[in-house]
């Protein structure tokens, strides 16, 4: 045997091993992703399909105790609405992230497109009962940026309100003015 041949054969099995090593671990991390996909998709599409139809009720209802024990069904749906306002319909969802904290929570980050544009939607995910249930979704797009300021008494009042927390006095798309120097996302209910 040639004397090059020796010295080149450890780095040639070394280089073989951790070609081995990035396929396998692309593929554990494939099936994790598709895995997840498959356990949480269903979750999504149901909730998605509900609030898109204007079941709010229903939405509310299918939605985690932990969110629901957080916030009342007028304020979720006050928030629901409001993004629908701002941002249409949900045309498409898929999901480009996934992070699993086994036995704590899910948290599934879909790159969403609307009627009026794209929007970074992040879902929590926890198991109820055996059931798997939303637990807090996360909306960041361009046209949540920004809080409304209120026509009457000029304090900010958030972009998502539809009264006034200073004056009391209802905001109306007409007579709003936005600010640009506030956060571009929005929480709509996450308990950590």
């Amino acid at each position: 045997m040639d004397v090059n041949m020796k010295k080149s054969s450890p780095f040639i099995y070394g280089c073989g091993g951790c070609l081995l090593l990035v396929i396998a671990f692309a593929g554990f991390m494939a099936h994790m992703y598709f895995s997840a996909k498959a356990d949480y998709g269903p979750v999504l599409d149901d909730y998605n399909l509900l609030v898109k139809a204007e079941k709010y009720q229903d939405a509310y209802d299918s939605l985690a105790t932990q969110w629901k024990s957080a916030q009342t069904f007028e304020q979720y749906k006050l928030i629901e609405t409001t993004v629908k306002s701002r941002l249409g319909k949900i045309r498409s969802y898929p999901i480009t992230g996934v992070n699993i904290q086994y036995g704590v929570k899910t948290t599934l980050t879909a790159s969403a497109v609307f009627d009026k544009g794209p929007c970074t939607i992040t879902y929590t995910i926890i198991e109820e009962n055996g059931v798997y249930k939303i637990a807090g979704i996360h909306y960041s797009a361009p046209a949540l940026t920004g809080a409304t300021t209120c026509p009457y008494c000029g304090q900010d009042a958030g972009k998502l309100s539809k009264f006034c927390p200073n004056c009391g006095k209802e905001l109306t798309g007409d007579s709003e003015k936005t600010t640009s120097d506030q956060n571009e996302t929005k929480p709509v209910a996450e308990q950590e």
